[in-house]
């Protein structure tokens, strides 16, 4: 009996006290950001980064690979899974690894990369 009343009153002055943090005396603190500051995209690369980059592989197939990621914004696993018949005259279809009730997904190609596909089937 006396366990149990200990843990009661235990309990009720656990319950009763605040906690405190050990600077939390001088202000308070707050999980939300500050209302001026608000949440900004990353940077990303400008097009004349890029293409210096897709320049700069090493081989014709680690270009059209950076060429594919660029054009698509696909995830590398689903420019890899790329086959002769997913290319088409101006898109690519890819598989939808994020959706699983649609498993393929086509993307239109921008107009600066329409020789993309070309490209890729006679790598292919």
């Amino acid at each position: 009996m006396s366990n149990a009343g200990a843990s009661r009153t235990t309990r009720a002055w656990a319950v009763r006290t605040p906690r405190e943090l050990s600077d939390s005396n001088s202000k308070r603190r707050s999980v939300r950001s500050a209302p001026s500051k608000q949440w900004q995209p990353p940077e990303g690369l400008a097009p004349e980064d890029v293409l210096a980059i897709i320049d700069a592989a090493p081989s014709e197939r680690d270009r059209l690979l950076l060429r594919v990621l660029w054009a698509t914004g696909a995830p590398i696993s689903e420019a890899l899974a790329l086959r002769p018949r997913d290319v088409r005259r101006d898109s690519l279809v890819l598989p939808n690894l994020k959706n699983p009730s649609r498993p393929t997904k086509r993307v239109f190609l921008p107009a600066g990369q329409m020789d993309l596909p070309g490209a890729l089937l006679l790598w292919a």
